[in-house]
């Protein structure tokens, strides 16, 4: 058996552009919403702020025909018209909004920053890593067991881990496969502990 992350996610840059922000060094734990990058804005901040006034001129005009057209001066075609417009706008002003809101990289959830391979000054691509960050609370204990002792076991039914630091008896069994694996014609089992002191890493082996 050995330890493993219970969740490994590579954060990948949405937006091209030059790094100006890296509050965060590797080996940093982070908070859940904590920026992990941050990207130089060029003109985004201003296509969005230019894309928040054509909508608000697009809902007046909106309004207006809608008022026009109670008065029997309008025509269906231009309130149809009108109602394209306003949602072509709706639609541009989210995506500008978009944009600025993925200026900066945010951790998904509280964990450690297992890498960052960027600097201040690198210029980022679309898909590129800004950082990887591991879930270590609570940590997964894996294991494979064989098909005489599978059917031993339950979901949510205790697990010990002993290791070279000691022995955890915490583990609760979270997953049971239901396919042996080809090679080794054994089954996958997962348990979860807490590790909320941050004594357990991933990696370590034990049984």
């Amino acid at each position: 058996a050995r330890t493993k992350a219970n969740r490994a996610v590579d954060m990948r840059a949405e937006l091209s552009g030059q790094v100006v922000l890296l509050p965060v060094k590797r080996g940093s734990q982070v908070a859940a919403g904590e920026t992990i990058c941050g990207l130089e804005p060029q003109d985004r901040y201003a296509a969005n702020a230019s894309a928040e006034a054509a909508l608000a001129r697009a809902e007046l005009e909106y309004t207006g025909a809608l008022s026009l057209k109670q008065k029997g001066v309008q025509s269906e075609l231009a309130i149809a018209s009108s109602r394209a417009n306003l949602e072509a706008a709706k639609a541009h002003q989210k995506k500008t909004e978009y944009r600025v809101k993925k200026l900066r990289m945010k951790a998904p959830f509280a964990g450690m920053i297992e890498d960052r391979p960027l600097e201040i000054g690198d210029y980022v691509q679309v898909g590129q890593i800004c950082a990887t960050i591991l879930e270590l609370d609570p940590m997964l204990i894996i294991a494979q067991v064989s098909a005489a002792d599978i059917t031993k076991l339950r979901l949510g039914q205790r697990a010990q881990f002993i290791y070279s630091g000691g022995i955890i008896d915490g583990a609760l069994i979270t997953y049971l496969a239901s396919a042996a694996d080809i090679i080794t014609q054994t089954y996958g089992v997962e348990a979860q502990v807490d590790n909320s002191n941050g004594v357990l890493r991933s990696g370590i082996e034990g049984t």
